[in-house]
Parts: structure tokens; sequence; C-alpha cells
């Protein structure tokens, strides 16, 4: 079986030659993009005006309870 030998050029291309197979045989690729949408810079804040807004729903709601009540308990019912 025959030996293949591989001897980069000397010098400056060389340097060139070894960085480039280094790079092209390295596992580091592109980053995974992320499967969820919505992804974005913002999204801690965006959630958290969207948490804010479930949570404001439910104290109006319970707020017009109160009121509710305390109006049935002033008329008596």
């Amino acid at each position: 079986m025959p030996r293949i030998r591989f001897l980069p050029p000397a010098g400056p291309l060389g340097v060139v030659v070894i960085c480039a197979l280094l790079v092209a045989c390295g596992e580091g690729g592109a980053p995974e993009k992320p499967k969820a949408t919505g992804n974005h810079v913002w999204r801690g804040q965006t959630d958290a005006y969207y948490q804010a807004k479930d949570v404001a729903k439910g104290a109006s709601a319970q707020l017009e309870a109160q009121e509710a009540a305390i109006e049935r308990a002033r008329r008596g019912d």
C-alpha cells in the first residue's frame, strides 16, 4: 500500500495552509438556531410584560368581585 506524504510549503504560506487545515477540520461549526419562534434579545422583557398583563387581569377580576360583594352587602342581598 503506498504511503501518502503531505509536506506543507515552508514559510508564511505553510502557516496559512496549516491554519486552513485546522480550521477546516475543526468541530466548531455554526451555532444552532433557536428552535422556538420569537427568540430575540428582548424575550425576557416581553415575557415579563405578558406575565404582568396576566397578573393585572387577575387582579382586576378580584377587585371587581370584591366591589360586587361590597355592593351586594350594601344593598342587603
